[in-house]
């Protein structure tokens, strides 16, 4: 089965959600060279974007204290963890 290598956050204002994603998750961003796809402000889809981290409690109070919200709080899943949903604060 292929890995994910790539994916795209649609954002409105992306440099809030590269503050957000780094100060959250420690992600850290490079601005791609080639035209914009699609046309700015054009969003073409969200997607659902699961995420380890050793503190789903930490994660979901954090993402909400940087303007995020959380949408399913934490929840089992049985026989696997645990799981939380947490819109970023560009979200729909």
């Amino acid at each position: 089965m292929g890995r994910v290598i790539h994916f795209e956050i649609q954002a409105t204002q992306p440099q809030e959600l590269v503050d957000f994603y780094t100060a959250l998750l420690g992600w850290k961003f490079g601005k791609w060279g080639g035209p914009n796809a699609p046309a700015m402000g054009q969003p073409v889809n969200r997607f659902v974007c699961t995420i380890e981290t050793p503190s789903l409690d930490e994660h979901l109070d954090q993402g909400a204290m940087l303007g995020g919200t959380v949408v399913v709080p934490k929840m089992p899943v049985p026989g696997v963890g645990w799981i939380g949903y947490l819109k970023d604060p560009d979200a729909s």
